[in-house]
């Protein structure tokens, strides 16, 4: 691949970005005013007896609606992510090139392509580093470094969406397995290319996948992902966890770490209530 042809697979592609961020913007909203109208519905069902069952009927209708939406923004926001690392790969392979047919300039910075509405007097701070990790559960993720950025807070944000903890797990370099600190500096090493892997510290913990069940919650409670208030949705028998429908996409599959005096003690209460 030439240096233009890969200036402009890198432009079609940023097109391409710009195209799928317009349609997560719109499809946020309407997922937006559908949480309003559940909202509503909620509210009067709270006030006045729905004999005729009409009311909760419309609430699930309302809520698949918003299933549907959320499904559609989780699959542009997972192609958006791979289409932004397309691009990053595209520059890098430019860049060089464009050092190996300049040897005698090695200080010269690459062309670099940059979205609408930025200009090119500082090309350096507009280059975007990028560091992929490996998750637990055959899950990954692609984030964007800062610089002066930490591990820890590069990851903490994605490890948090899926109900994971920093003090629960360990990371280590994916080619050479040696481990690495929370504490190390990001930059090195997206900048040296190096993949990572976060595992489990302590094989002790317990991550057994959930077995939910559906349930109408008709004392008030919340979504332990995105806090709201919930009326149908669905409840984890091994660890009590609830959540929307909609939301089931976007959580660990596994229940919360459990340990094992933790279990003994759970199973004592169970048996007192019984």
């Amino acid at each position: 691949m030439s240096a233009d042809s890969g200036a402009a697979v890198a432009l079609i592609l940023q097109q391409r970005c710009c195209l799928l961020d317009n349609k997560i913007k719109n499809f946020s909203l309407v997922s937006k005013a559908l949480q309003m109208k559940t909202d509503q519905l909620v509210d009067y069902i709270e006030k006045q007896e729905d004999y005729c069952g009409l009311l909760i009927k419309e609430y699930d209708e309302v809520s698949n609606d918003i299933n549907s939406v959320q499904a559609v923004i989780e699959k542009y926001s997972r192609e958006l992510e791979e289409l932004r690392f397309r691009i990053k790969q595209c520059l890098s392979v430019d860049a060089s090139k464009n050092t190996q047919s300049n040897p005698s300039n090695t200080t010269s910075t690459p062309q670099l392509i940059l979205p609408p509405g930025q200009t090119d007097q500082q090309p350096a701070a507009v280059t975007k580093l990028r560091l992929r990790a490996h998750l637990p559960n055959s899950q990954f993720t692609l984030v964007e470094i800062r610089p002066g950025q930490q591990i820890q807070h590069a990851l903490g944000k994605k490890l948090s969406h899926r109900g994971l903890q920093l003090h629960e797990l360990v990371v280590h370099r994916a080619g050479s397995g040696l481990p690495v600190s929370w504490e190390d500096d990001a930059v090195q090493l997206a900048l040296s290319g190096e993949e990572l892997v976060v595992d489990f510290a302590h094989k002790s913990l317990k991550r057994s996948e959930h077995h939910f069940q559906r349930k109408t919650f008709f004392d008030k409670a919340h979504c332990n992902f995105c806090q709201k208030f919930i009326f149908h949705g669905i409840i984890c028998k091994c660890c009590g966890l609830m959540y929307h429908q909609r939301c089931l996409p976007r959580i660990d599959m596994n229940c919360v770490p459990v340990l094992e005096d933790d279990v003994f003690y759970t199973n004592d209460q169970l048996g007192n209530k019984q």
